[in-house]
């Protein structure tokens, strides 16, 4: 399958906040915070000194990105690479985050509805622990999509996602329910430890 992750919005009138990173951080920011549901009921003003955690003192949405557009979107774009981007649309329940370039790990982490929409490659932990929603990219994912965060029992319980090149190691890894979809490859220990759901895989797959 070729996922197409920038397909017209369902309702066309859905409203658009738009951030372009201004420059690649040199550290790692949790971006968890920036999704539609997370930001309901905020209001414009506070969005430029919206808090992402980094460290002890966190740095501000503002200092990162340039903004336009309104925090009680139900669709948020986000346009730059940087794998220093990590845990984007991290316990999102609903609404879209359109990315174009890579990010970091932790995609969808913990997902429970919506749609993520990526043109590029993630890190590690893609849809881990995740429960609902799609995740839909065109590139290759890190180790362990999927699977289980740390210290959890049990892996991916529901939702979709759909990888347009390559999986890395094990991927599926205690999943409970749920479809993965890989376009191309997966690396080794497949479907490791899984109970139920479906893994898809149009390419090869590594031992195990």
């Amino acid at each position: 399958p070729r996922p197409v992750p920038f397909q017209a919005a369902t309702d066309p009138q859905m409203s658009t906040l738009s951030l372009r990173l201004v420059a690649p951080p040199d550290f790692d920011v949790d971006m968890s915070s920036v999704t539609p549901d997370a930001l309901k009921g905020r209001r414009a003003s506070e969005l430029r000194r919206l808090r992402l955690r980094h460290g002890q003192r966190g740095i501000a949405l503002g200092d990162l990105f340039e903004i336009d557009g309104a925090p009680d979107s139900e669709v948020i774009e986000i346009a730059g690479s940087c794998a220093r981007l990590q845990h984007l649309g991290a316990g999102m329940t609903g609404g879209e985050l359109r990315i174009t370039g890579d990010c970091g790990t932790w995609l969808g982490r913990e997902m429970r509805g919506g749609r993520i929409a990526l043109r590029g490659n993630a890190g590690d932990g893609v849809g881990a622990g995740m429960r609902g929603g799609l995740i839909d990219f065109t590139g290759s994912v890190g180790d362990f999509a999927g699977a289980a965060t740390p210290g959890a029992v049990s892996g991916m319980k529901g939702g979709t996602i759909l990888i347009g090149r390559h999986a890395g190691r094990r991927l599926g890894d205690r999943m409970r329910r749920g479809l993965i979809v890989v376009g191309g490859n997966a690396d080794a220990g497949c479907g490791s430890q899984m109970i139920a759901g479906s893994i898809v895989v149009l390419g090869a797959t590594g031992p195990g």
